[in-house]
C-alpha cells in the first residue's frame, strides 16, 4: 500500500508534465498495481517509493518530516516533532564531540539539558563545561517555572535533578560549581533542512539575570567551523567537511527513525 506522501508526490510529478501526455492518461495510482514506468522504483518490502532522480529534480526532495512519515506513516504529530528534535540533538553531539568535547547525561527522562559537555584534565577532573540547547526548524527557547530555558536558574534546577537521580556521580557537583561561578559556555544549536539543504547555526547564549537569557553571535575564538557554511547540500556535498556532515546527518536520521524506544516514548 502506498503512503499518502508517495501518492501526492507522484500526482504532483504528473501534473508538472514529467511524463508525456499519453503516459499521463494511462497512468493511474493504485494500491494494488503500478504502471510499468514506476513499479521498479517501489519497494514492497519497505513499503517505500524510491524516487528516481528525474522526479526529485522536478518535485523536490522529501522534507525530513515527509521522510519520517514515509518510514513510519502512523506516528502522531507529537512523536514526529520529538524525533526531529532528537535528530537535531544527535547532530549537535556529532559537531561538539568532533571539537573535543565529551558528553555526559543531561536529561532525566525527556526533561533536562539537551547537551551537557565537558573536558577533563590529566587527573580526570572537569576543567571546562559547555551547556547547549538544540532546536529544530522554528522552535525557540521556552519559558518554564524555573525561568527561561538555558537561564542560570533553569540550568541549576536541571543539574539538581541530575544529582538526585545519580547521587554517586560526582561530575554533576563539579558542573554545578562551574555554573554557580559563571565559568561555563552556553550555546544555542539551531538546525533545519529544506529541500535537501541543511542549515546549522551555533549561537552564544548569555545570561540576562538569573531567569532570562539573550542570544548573540559567536566571535573570535568562539566561532565554530559549521558557522562558515550558510547551507550544505546533503545530496551533493562540495568538499570533505560537507560530506562528513551529510553522512552523519543521514546516519542520525536513520538511527532515530528506526529507534522504537523513541517512537513509543
Amino acid at each position: 500500500m502506498l503512503t499518502l506522501t508517495s501518492k501526492i508526490l507522484m500526482e504532483k510529478a504528473m501534473k508538472q508534465s514529467i511524463y508525456d501526455n499519453s503516459l499521463n492518461k494511462k497512468f493511474k495510482i493504485s494500491d494494488s498495481s503500478f504502471n510499468k514506468e514506476f513499479k521498479n522504483s517501489f519497494s514492497p518490502k519497505e513499503n517505500k517509493f524510491n524516487f528516481p532522480e528525474n522526479i526529485k529534480k522536478k518535485v523536490g526532495y522529501l522534507s525530513l518530516e515527509e521522510r519520517i512519515k514515509e518510514a513510519k506513516p502512523f506516528l502522531p504529530t507529537a512523536i514526529i516533532s520529538h524525533l526531529k528534535g532528537k535528530i537535531g540533538e544527535k547532530m549537535m553531539d556529532t559537531i561538539f564531540k568532533n571539537s573535543g568535547w565529551s558528553k555526559i547525561e543531561g536529561e532525566v527522562g525527556r526533561n533536562g539539558i539537551d547537551g551537557l559537555y565537558i573536558k577533563r584534565d590529566k587527573d580526570k577532573n572537569i576543567k571546562q563545561v559547555l551547556i547547549a540547547e538544540s532546536k529544530y526548524n522554528k522552535s525557540t527557547l521556552g519559558k518554564t517555572l524555573d525561568g527561561k530555558q538555558m537561564s542560570k536558574d533553569w540550568i541549576i534546577a536541571k543539574i539538581d535533578n541530575l544529582m538526585i537521580k545519580y547521587p554517586e556521580n560526582k561530575d554533576y557537583l563539579q558542573v554545578k560549581d562551574f555554573v554557580l561561578k559563571d565559568k561555563y559556555r552556553s550555546r544555542f544549536f539551531h538546525i533545519n533542512e529544506i529541500n535537501g539543504k541543511l542549515k546549522i547555526e551555533i549561537s552564544k547564549i548569555e545570561n540576562d539575570g538569573k531567569r532570562d537569557v539573550k542570544i548573540g553571535d559567536l566571535k573570535g575564538n568562539e566561532q565554530m567551523k559549521i558557522n562558515n557554511f550558510k547551507e550544505i547540500n546533503i545530496n551533493e556535498p562540495k568538499n570533505k567537511y560537507e560530506k562528513n556532515i551529510a553522512e552523519n546527518y543521514f546516519k542520525n536520521v536513520n538511527d532515530v527513525i528506526n529507534n522504537k524506544k523513541e517512537q513509543h516514548g
